[in-house]
């Protein structure tokens, strides 16, 4: 059985966290798409990808919790 990991892509010789920012973030965030390394082989990127993936999560909560305040 082969792992999945969501948002990780191979280029090169090294791994990357690599996760699109929805529209509406985009302005909030200044950029359409959060990447972050993973190391260079594949036993770094699994053993770092929950802390970098829990840190996209984390800035995406945090733009959405933005949008989401009245503007003053």
């Amino acid at each position: 059985m082969r792992l999945v990991l969501k948002h990780v892509q191979k280029r090169g010789q090294t791994w990357r966290h690599r996760r699109k920012v929805p529209n509406p973030l985009r302005e909030i965030l200044g950029k359409g798409e959060l990447v972050a390394p993973l190391g260079g082989s594949e036993q770094e990127a699994i053993k770092r990808y929950g802390r970098v993936h829990g840190l996209a999560e984390q800035t995406l909560a945090d733009a959405k919790r933005r949008l989401a305040e009245p503007c003053e």
